[in-house]
Formats: structure tokens, C-alpha cells, sequence
């Protein structure tokens, strides 16, 4: 959706706030996100869906959740749907704008690892995030390794085994941690765009967030940002005896496979990255599974 008039540039939602000043930021994969002002002056970002996505309302949830639990995240201001015109049959979730950038270096990361151990300790109430549905990880992997890849079975048996050595709890996990959804501050950062968030075993967010730094950001496992993140990540975890190297690197190579396959089931949509990109960046992972590289001892 493109602002075409004046009147375009502003809406207000069924029961909630009127939104002016509305400038285009981005184009998310399932909304577009807009900068905007309440009328108070007080600065928002709009994020705006189709009425019948319900990743939004999730993401309301959620972020309500983690709030009531005093986690630092986006604060909810309003989810509605939109009144005017032009933004028919559009839902739109509005938070407040918080300051911050992409990390870059190795103190944000180091930041990025801490703000993950502690959302992954977090004591919400029972049904506050989904169970995520996948229960039997060499099924899936299996189905993911053979619909992308040729790797043998002996990797998948090291995937799966490392996997069920972690034997983590389901945690609340944001689903898809990585540099893109994160906020830097020197005071500390923010994780964004809660939409996926959900109870699952706390190392699926590491496993992503290392996969995603290497294909879309260039800082490979060994790289100086990731060993930041890690172990930021296994200082701040009360109980990081699962967050071995082995475990790790089998989660890198689960949630590679999961994005890999997304961008594959998406490659005609033309904001989706691309496939083979990260196709060789899961090989890679495999590898590193298969070989026993572990750079982040």
C-alpha cells in the first residue's frame, strides 16, 4: 500500500487513537510499517496487515505478556482495525517508537545475548505464548533436509542426537531472533516484531539468530560478533549447561533448514530473499555438524 493523497497519510482505528504524520518505513514480509504521531505529538510505529492475518493480534499478546512479565519490549499503545477508507478490511498494531539501530559490533551483540537469556528465563503465565507444534525434531529435519539438501543420514543422526542431548524445556522464545529484529542502545537494546514468539526450546532462538548473521549479515560462526553473542548468552543464563557447542550448532543448522525452506516455499514473492543464499549458508551448517567445527568453545 502507497500514501497517494493527504488524507491517506493519516487513519484512525475502530475504539483507539488517531494516527497523523504517517510515513512509510518498510515492508515486512506479512505488513508494511509506518512512522507516525498521536495526537498528543507522542511517536509511534504502525504495523499493518490484512484483517484476516492474525499474526498481528499475536504479536499484541505477546508483547502484553512479556510486559506483565517486565521484559523490555515494544509497548502495545492500541490493535484495531482501521476506519477510513482508505485502509479498508487493514488491521494495524501501534507501538510506541523506541530508539536504536541494527547491532554492529561486538558490544551490541553482546547486549543482543544478554536481552535473549533473560527473555528465554522468563515465568509467564501457562498459555501466555503457543507451545510451537513441532514435538519430533528428526521428522522435521529430516523432511526439511530432504525437500533442500543431499546431506547424508549420519548428519541428520548428529543433528537430531545433539538436539535431544540439549533436552531443553520450552521457553518463551521470540521466534525469529536476529540482527533485523533487534534494537541497539548503549544502555542496552530491544528486541522487535514479536509475530512468531512462542514456547519452545531456548537454543531455536540462538540457533536462528547465528544463521541470520552469517546469511544476511556476513558474520560467519568464528566471526568476532557471534562469540560475543554467545557467550553473553551463556553468562546471563542462570543454567547454560545445554548450550553446549554441539547443541548449538545443531540448532543453527534445524532453524537454517526452516528458513532456507520458508525462502523456498516464498522465492516468487519479490521481497523474499534469496533461497540459494542461504541454501549454501545451511550447507555450511551441515558441515560444521558433520566435521565437529565448533569455533565458539
Amino acid at each position: 500500500m502507497t500514501l497517494r493523497s493527504r488524507q491517506a497519510a493519516e487513519f484512525t482505528l475502530a475504539d483507539g487513537p488517531r494516527v497523523t504524520h504517517l510515513r512509510r518505513l518498510s515492508s515486512g514480509r506479512s505488513h508494511a510499517a509506518y512512522a507516525g504521531r498521536l495526537v498528543d505529538g507522542s511517536a509511534v510505529v504502525c504495523k499493518v496487515s490484512a484483517m484476516q492475518d492474525g499474526r498481528l493480534p499475536h504479536e499484541g499478546a505477546s508483547l502484553a505478556a512479556l510486559t506483565t512479565a517486565g521484559y523490555p519490549c515494544p509497548e502495545v499503545v492500541a490493535l484495531g482495525r482501521i476506519c477510513d477508507g482508505n485502509w479498508e478490511a487493514r488491521r494495524c498494531l501501534v507501538l510506541r517508537f523506541l530508539p536504536g539501530g541494527p547491532p554492529t559490533t561486538g558490544a551490541a551483540f553482546t547486549r543482543l545475548g544478554r536481552r535473549l537469556a533473560e527473555l528465554h528465563q522468563l515465568q509467564l503465565r501457562a498459555g501466555a505464548l503457543p507451545v510451537h507444534g513441532s514435538t519430533d525434531p528428526r521428522t522435521e529435519a529430516s523432511h526439511l533436509l530432504t525437500a533442500l539438501t543431499a546431506a547424508d543420514r549420519d548428519t541428520l543422526d548428529e543433528i537430531v542426537e545433539a538436539i535431544r542431548r540439549d533436552d531443553c524445556p520450552a521457553v518463551p522464545t521470540h521466534g525469529d531472533a536476529g540482527p533485523g529484529n533487534y534494537l541497539d542502545t548503549p544502555s542496552g537494546g530491544t528486541l522487535i516484531d514479536f509475530e512468531t514468539a512462542a514456547m519452545r526450546p531456548a537454543l531455536a532462538d540462538i540457533g536462528r539468530c547465528l544463521f541470520l548473521m552469517e546469511v544476511e549479515y556476513g558474520m560467519p560462526a568464528a566471526s568476532t560478533e557471534a562469540q560475543e553473542l554467545i557467550r553473553s548468552y551463556r553468562n546471563w543464563r542462570h543454567d547454560a549447561t545445554s548450550a553446549t557447542d554441539a547443541a548449538i550448532a545443531a540448532w543453527c543448522a534445524v532453524e537454517g533448514l526452516r528458513v532456507t525452506h520458508w525462502r523456498h516455499e516464498n522465492r516468487q514473492h519479490p521481497r523474499t530473499p534469496s533461497w540459494n543464499e542461504a541454501l549454501n549458508a545451511v550447507n555450511r551448517a551441515l558441515r560444521r555438524v558433520q566435521n565437529k567445527e565448533y569455533p565458539l568453545c
